[in-house]
């Protein structure tokens, strides 16, 4: 998998993108649109990382092992273990609540016609 830079948007901001997104998904009426999407904002690599989640879960609802969700998907254990130990978590990050974090957010909503706060390292942000 892929390392992600700790660059983190602020709450205000974050809340935008995702719904812009979903807004977006909510508009595909197949599964071919919902690719075409999809194909907007991931690689082919992160399609089919997705996908094989998606299988991941359908396969332990439905009761399957890990040996047998392994063999069937070809993922690790340890994938399998992430994905199902996610049903059981509340949708939260914990790094939401760092101060850092939470500072880059009072500063931003601040801010009303910025478009996005520019990240100035070390979890600062310059609004």
């Amino acid at each position: 998998m892929s390392r992600t830079s700790r660059k983190y948007f602020p709450k205000e901001f974050k809340n935008m993108l995702w719904d812009s997104f979903l807004a977006e998904i909510k508009k595909s009426k197949t599964g071919q649109d919902l690719d075409m999407i999809l194909g907007k904002y991931l690689t082919e690599s992160e399609k089919i990382m997705l996908e094989k989640r998606l299988g991941i879960s359908h396969l332990l609802k439905s009761g399957q092992s890990y040996t047998k969700i392994s063999e069937e998907i070809d993922v690790t254990r340890k994938t399998i273990s992430f994905i199902k130990r996610g049903f059981k978590k509340p949708v939260t990050k914990k790094r939401e609540n760092s101060p850092t974090h939470k500072s880059a957010e009072t500063n931003f909503a601040h801010k009303k016609n910025s478009i996005m706060p520019t990240y100035t390292g070390k979890g600062r942000w310059k609004i």
